[in-house]
């Protein structure tokens, strides 16, 4: 183990790299006055896409700094999660999403304003599904935007609509 007894007033920060050399601060640490850091957990809620790479680094009280072992893991832009055809589209479109457990899928279509076009809601099950969004034929042609919940997931992709 790395930081086995971490020196009361030490931090400990987490650390990404996009190049495995130039490593920037995500989050920090206080070790407590028992030398203590609990349970500790820290998601990346926006890793770059591609490989990123992970490392801790423990400073101590006198300032050394002692580093834990690199490790890379590959990130995926959830976005790209999201499929929709067909696009440009006239009278419908498809989405589809995949999911980790059974969720209720909803969905809104918005101008580049913000003003919501249409709404909706699915039932998703475990694994891929696809949803077919109907009665779009009224809307004027133009450039939108399909946002997708699903579960705590949020997409988003770009429509076009032609006449």
């Amino acid at each position: 183990m790395l930081f086995r007894s971490p020196q009361a007033g030490s931090t400990i920060s987490v650390q990404r790299s996009a190049d495995g050399q130039q490593f920037v601060t995500l989050a920090q640490l206080a070790v407590d006055s028992t030398g203590s850091t609990l349970p500790f957990t820290w998601r990346d809620t926006r890793p770059g896409a591609g490989i990123n790479y992970y490392r801790l680094q423990l400073e101590t009280t006198g300032g050394a700094k002692v580093y834990s072992d690199m490790i890379a893991l590959h990130s995926v832009d959830p976005n790209a999660l999201l499929t929709v055809a067909p696009n440009p589209f006239s009278q419908q479109v498809q989405f589809g999403v995949p999911l980790t457990a059974a969720a209720r899928v909803g969905y809104r279509i918005m101008d580049l304003y913000g003003h919501v076009m249409q709404t909706g809601q699915f039932t998703g099950q475990a694994g891929s599904n696809l949803f077919w969004v109907n009665g779009l034929g009224n809307i004027p042609a133009g450039i939108y935007l399909l946002e997708v919940q699903a579960g705590v997931q949020r997409y988003t992709q770009k429509l076009i609509k032609t006449e």
